[in-house]
């Protein structure tokens, strides 16, 4: 009888040794697959990143040649009416660099921004890429312009 009580305690001992050692092996596994969905989604954010920058960019672009559009509405309809003087002084400051520049369709005249001079720096725009050509910075004061 009592060797029968001891072969059941080591029947009982093997089988709960097998089953902790599962319970760790399945930890392992666990830890693994979790660490392997970080990884993918890291690559995953990595991923939606890029689709966001590309977006944004795409709505800042979108917005730029809408900015154009409404700057060449603009000056089409100073074009349409030359006796109407500019009214803001940066419509002035644009005259200024388009009288400068020339008679152009295949550019556009941005007011960039007034520098610490009070003097005014107008982009010359190609009309099809928005790449800048050239810088003015235009003394509405004294009705200067000068590249800058």
């Amino acid at each position: 009888m009592k060797k029968v009580l001891v072969i059941l305690a080591i029947i009982v001992v093997i089988v709960a040794g097998i089953f902790v050692a599962k319970k760790i092996i399945k930890s392992d596994e666990m830890k693994t697959v979790s660490q392997e969905n970080v990884e993918k989604n890291q690559k995953e954010n990595t991923s939606n990143n890029t689709i966001n920058t590309t977006i944004n960019n795409e709505i800042s672009n979108e917005t730029q040649e809408n900015i154009l559009q409404n700057n060449e509405i603009q000056e089409n309809d100073t074009k349409q009416n030359p006796t109407e003087e500019a009214k803001t002084d940066e419509e002035k400051a644009i005259a200024i660099a388009k009288k400068k520049w020339g008679e152009d369709a295949s550019v556009n005249f941005v007011f960039d921004h007034k520098n610490e001079n009070g003097e005014f720096v107008i982009a010359v725009r190609n009309s099809t890429t928005t790449a800048a050509i050239e810088w003015y910075i235009v003394n509405i004061n004294t009705g200067t312009c000068r590249t800058r």
